[in-house]
This record gives structure tokens, C-alpha cells and sequence, in this order.
């Protein structure tokens, strides 16, 4: 059995051009350090279920946070209803079939 992986690092949301854009961060060479295979994005619409809206695969932008180095994903949520309050998360899956890191979960925001 594998341990899972940890979850990424600052999972956040933010309002663009009619869009919620998904944010999160990861130390640099981490995907191939422990066989990082790809992220799922998660939405949640009031108290409904969690859906996987998207798969994200390992190629993020690389940028210095003081002595870290890290890696910058974003995913553009384009089908998210004007109006409708999400939670968004972001789970982290690696190269063995069930090693999923937990899903943390970004504060609710209103789709501009």
C-alpha cells in the first residue's frame, strides 16, 4: 500500500474576465520526486455533490516565493453559472491506482 500524496500548496480561486480561475501552487520537481501523475479540479454547487470538472497534467509555471522554488498551475473554470456561489478543491494523484491526496477546499465564490 502507498502512502497518498499531500495536497497541493495554496489552493485558491479568483474572479477574471467572467471566469473563476482556480490557482494553486507545488515545490518544483515534486511530480517527478514522487510520481505526480496529474491534479483533479473539483466543484461543489451549494450543498451538492463534488464534481471532477477537470485533469490537469504537470506543467506549471515555474516561480520563486522567497527560498522556494515552486511551480504555478491555474485552471479557468469558463462553464461556471453567472450568479451561482462554488467551492472549488484540487487533489493531487500519483502514479499508483487509488494514491489521491486529500481534497482541500476553497472558500465559497460567486461566479461573476
Amino acid at each position: 500500500m502507498y502512502n497518498p500524496p499531500s495536497p497541493p500548496l495554496f489552493v485558491t480561486v479568483e474572479l477574471a474576465a467572467g471566469a473563476v480561475v482556480v490557482q494553486w501552487f507545488e515545490a518544483r520537481g515534486r511530480q517527478d520526486r514522487e510520481g505526480i501523475t496529474h491534479y483533479d479540479v473539483y466543484r461543489q454547487q451549494a450543498a451538492g455533490p463534488w464534481q471532477r470538472v477537470a485533469s490537469v497534467y504537470p506543467s506549471g509555471t515555474p516561480v520563486r516565493d522567497g527560498d522556494r522554488d515552486l511551480d504555478w498551475y491555474a485552471w479557468t473554470d469558463g462553464e461556471a453559472i453567472r450568479g451561482t456561489a462554488y467551492k472549488y478543491g484540487v487533489t493531487v494523484v500519483g502514479y499508483y491506482y487509488g494514491n489521491v491526496s486529500p481534497l482541500p477546499i476553497t472558500f465559497p465564490v460567486t461566479s461573476p
